[in-house]
């Protein structure tokens, strides 16, 4: 008592909070503190917290007796997909792979705590998982067993795609929803062709016929620009796949340029239509 002295905190928890906290100062030779200090469970070896003067004071460092630390309640979940790791203490690590449209990804859930310590004592029935792909199904029900709920799925559309994840159990402890990292979503092998007219826009990942908008009237003798591409069987372009095709018209007397190329991706074609009708154009493979 009477000797007073400003001190830090630190521990072997490689993830404490305990620089976030400041420096303490004793009052008559000692100061108490309570708080979430250390993060990452370890069950095992525990951890020790050292106290270090931070003025200055020709004191010498403590260290607590080693101590073990424990995962609290189970709060939340995390979302995995291919290499990527949960990490106790820290959350998710790792980036996620490269997926194909239409084949199944991994998705795995870990509930943790909120300091992302894994919590094998959940097990429930209602794990919503859901996607920002449109085409795909629209959500699917996971249970989970000891921490743990694995699914795979299929979607449908490239491009920037996540999932969502919504604990719909009604049981407790009820997890706090999360989304997975975001990942890129590739088209397929090429399969299809894909024959687009003026105001017809492309859709990647329909479940019908890859195309919106509504066509207009093209006057006899006008030049109509059409746009062939090559998809995959889900209607995703692919860039740098190469195909030769012919293009055809129900209309005997059209002029087409070009008729038949060799297609790389997407290529616009010239139309020139003569017979006033309900004319078609068509594109097909040639082996």
């Amino acid at each position: 008592p009477g000797f007073n002295s400003t001190f830090a905190l630190s521990s072997d928890d490689p993830n404490d909070r305990l620089a976030q906290m400041g420096n303490f100062t004793t009052v008559n030779g000692q100061a108490l503190s309570t708080g979430a200090f250390l993060v990452t469970q370890a069950t095992t070896t525990g951890w020790v917290i050292r106290a270090s003067t931070a003025s200055g004071d020709p004191y010498l460092a403590g260290e607590s007796t080693r101590f073990k630390v424990f995962p609290s309640t189970p709060s939340n979940m995390v979302a995995l997909l291919g290499p990527q790791q949960q990490v106790d203490g820290v959350g998710v690590t790792g980036l996620p792979a490269i997926e194909i449209a239409g084949e199944f990804i991994t998705v795995r859930l870990r509930a943790v705590d909120p300091g992302f310590n894994f919590t094998p004592t959940v097990n429930k029935t209602g794990i919503r998982l859901t996607s920002d792909d449109g085409f795909a199904q629209s959500s699917w029900t996971l249970t989970m067993t000891d921490g743990v709920a694995v699914a795979s799925v299929p979607l449908r559309t490239s491009g920037i795609r996540m999932f969502t994840v919504t604990d719909q159990s009604g049981t407790q402890p009820l997890l706090a929803g999360t989304v997975s990292s975001t990942f890129t979503m590739v088209a397929s092998n090429p399969t299809l062709l894909r024959l687009l007219v003026p105001a017809e826009t492309p859709v990647a990942g329909s479940n019908a016929n890859g195309r919106t908008g509504s066509v207009g009237v093209v006057p006899a003798g006008s030049t109509m620009t059409a746009t062939v591409q090559i998809t995959d069987s889900f209607w995703n372009l692919t860039p740098g796949a190469s195909q030769q095709i012919r293009i055809t018209s129900s209309d005997p007397y059209a002029v087409i340029i070009p008729s038949t190329f060799t297609l790389v991706g997407s290529q616009p074609v010239d139309v020139v239509f003569r017979r006033a009708a309900f004319n078609t154009v068509r594109a097909e493979m040639l082996t």
